[in-house]
């Protein structure tokens, strides 16, 4: 994988004069000072599968899409979210084209009442085949990372005994501690859902690790059609009986994941779906909570666990069972 394209969008994001990433709000009004038109963020129930982010531009205004979660009243946004808008804003920071006719469909869904000869750009974030997405996605990376690493704390007191050996999460060891902890469920995920892997290679320690935060939500996103709830009651009840040393509800995420990740190679969606947990608007304690799904991936115990749930499930399906 180059890194040829990061060091390019690392160019031009220093030669545009970005500046403070940590304020989103304030990073808008920067780019939209910088453009001569209002940039405005709505959350949105997206009526597409897997597109999570879109944006309609103007000449006077933009108007930024992204994933609604409705279960965060409080209205703080998730690591994921920032990613999403920080995506779109890239788009129009590079002045990027609409290239999409899946966004000009959601479009008139989304806003019906806009003149559509009035909108010039409208690009969605859904993959990466596309050279303006990649770069959009790249640049995204680059600042979702340095907003992170603004806006977080070294410590919290809510990450468990698993995530020990990650440290200080400013420190370059600490950040790539803590990918490498991430990897059995990054792994689950991209095996799935290829589609959501972004291949190219970040320098910096923290990048890698905010490119597999975001990939992992991403394929969780992607793997929610596939996620069942026959699967997660089975896991609980499995896990309650016989398997200590892990969080039960991590343990049942494990194996609602490795079942959706089966399932959907094989095109088999269920009949009752379970809808995952959502991240949390922490940062410290999002990560807290992957790192326990990511734990219980990794340890044996569960997989053979999820396998049990997994057969009991289809088993429960044929029509000879009894």
């Amino acid at each position: 994988m180059s890194t040829s394209v990061v060091r390019q969008c690392e160019r031009r994001l220093a030669a545009l004069g970005v500046n403070d990433v940590s304020d989103l709000d304030g990073l808008c009004r920067q780019i939209g000072k910088q453009q001569g038109r209002s940039i405005h963020l709505v959350a949105a129930d997206l009526p597409i599968d897997r597109l999570c982010g879109m944006v309609l531009g103007t000449d006077t205004w933009a108007v930024i899409y992204y994933h609604q979660q409705r279960d965060h009243p409080s209205g703080a946004l998730t690591l994921h979210q920032k990613h999403i808008i920080h995506h779109e804003l890239a788009h129009l920071l590079l002045n990027h084209e609409s290239t999409s006719a899946v966004g000009a469909d959601v479009a008139r869904v989304l806003a019906p009442r806009i003149d559509p000869g009035l909108v010039q750009q409208i690009l969605a974030r859904t993959s990466y085949r596309d050279g303006k997405e990649i770069e959009a996605e790249v640049t995204a990376s680059l600042l979702t990372s340095m907003s992170a690493t603004k806006s977080q704390p070294g410590a919290h007191p809510d990450v468990p005994a698993a995530a020990e050996p990650i440290g200080d999460l400013d420190h370059e060891d600490g950040a790539e501690n803590l990918r490498r902890t991430l990897e059995p469920l990054w792994e689950v995920v991209a095996r799935a859902t290829p589609e959501v892997i972004l291949q190219q290679w970040f320098p910096h320690p923290s990048t890698r690790l905010t490119r597999c935060l975001v990939e992992i939500h991403d394929g969780q996103l992607a793997l929610g059609p596939y996620r069942c709830s026959h699967t997660a009651r089975t896991a609980r009840r499995l896990a309650v009986a016989g398997l200590a040393g892990h969080d039960i509800e991590a343990v049942v995420e494990a194996a609602v994941l490795i079942d959706a990740a089966d399932a959907k190679t094989r095109s088999l969606r269920p009949q009752a779906r379970h809808e995952h947990a959502r991240p949390d608007t922490d940062p410290i304690a999002e990560k807290a909570w992957l790192v326990k799904v990511a734990t219980a991936i990794a340890d044996p115990a569960v997989r053979d666990l999820a396998r049990h749930a997994r057969q009991e499930r289809d088993d429960a399906r044929r029509p000879d069972h009894t």
